[in-house]
């Protein structure tokens, strides 16, 4: 059984502003991909916002709910389960009519859901990148 593990109140402050300015780097690489690429009208940047948000939260639950590379720690049933449920969701949001337009989407095309792919696979890498440069520095500072 593994035990829960003891944080001080610098290893969370630094947790927190590495993992803030790469999700933070990511919005920005989003902005203007969204803007300087697809020229996004209000509706689309709002759709895909939306998504990229939501695959994103995602995904980084996985990534950090373990120091391993995620792909080599299964998560349990319900939790793989409830991910990909939410993922099949948010895919199909912006393709459910009157639902989606309630919420303001729009269908989006094959290339933006492509950039959006593209831009939560490198959040994953970069998470993942983070994560360990800060678990390598955190069990040093922890040896000590």
């Amino acid at each position: 059984m593994t035990l829960p593990q003891r944080w001080s109140i610098n290893d969370v402050q630094h947790f927190m502003i590495l993992f803030g300015l790469t999700s933070s780097v990511f919005d920005l690489i989003t902005f203007g991909v969204l803007l300087l690429v697809f020229h996004a009208g209000e509706a689309v940047f709002q759709t895909t916002w939306f998504l990229i948000s939501l695959l994103t939260q995602l995904t980084v639950l996985l990534v950090l709910r373990t120091r391993r590379l995620a792909f080599r720690s299964r998560p349990s049933g319900l939790l793989a389960l409830m991910v990909a449920m939410i993922v099949g969701l948010a895919l199909a949001t912006p393709f459910l009519g009157a639902l989606s337009a309630a919420f303001g989407f729009v269908p989006l095309s094959g290339a933006e859901i492509a950039a959006s792919l593209l831009i939560v696979g490198g959040y994953v890498v970069a998470t993942e990148l983070a994560k360990k440069w800060f678990y390598r520095r955190v069990g040093r500072a922890t040896a000590k």
